[in-house]
C-alpha cells in the first residue's frame, strides 16, 4: 500500500490513523504508524479505502505546499 503512493510523509501517516480511528502516540515513528495502519481492523476490511484516504491526504499536503496562500 505505501509503496503505491508516493511522497509520503509521516504527517500524512498519522492523518490516517487518526482518521481510522487509531490512537497515534506521540513518539510513533514512521515504522509505527505503518503497523498502527496495517494491523488496524479498517485496513484488514477494506484496505482500498485506507488507500484511499492515504492517497487524499498526499494530494492534499501537496497542495498546500504548492500554494500556502490558499490555506
Amino acid at each position: 500500500m505505501f509503496l503505491s503512493v508516493k511522497s509520503c510523509k509521516k504527517e500524512d501517516l498519522i492523518l490516517v490513523a487518526k482518521e481510522i480511528g487509531e490512537n497515534v502516540p506521540t513518539t510513533a515513528k514512521i515504522c509505527d504508524l505503518k503497523e498502527i495502519i496495517l494491523n488496524s481492523d479498517e485496513y484488514k476490511g477494506d484496505p482500498d479505502f485506507v488507500k484511499g484516504i492515504l492517497e487524499n491526504a498526499v494530494t492534499d499536503r501537496i497542495l498546500q505546499e504548492e500554494n500556502p496562500d490558499s490555506t
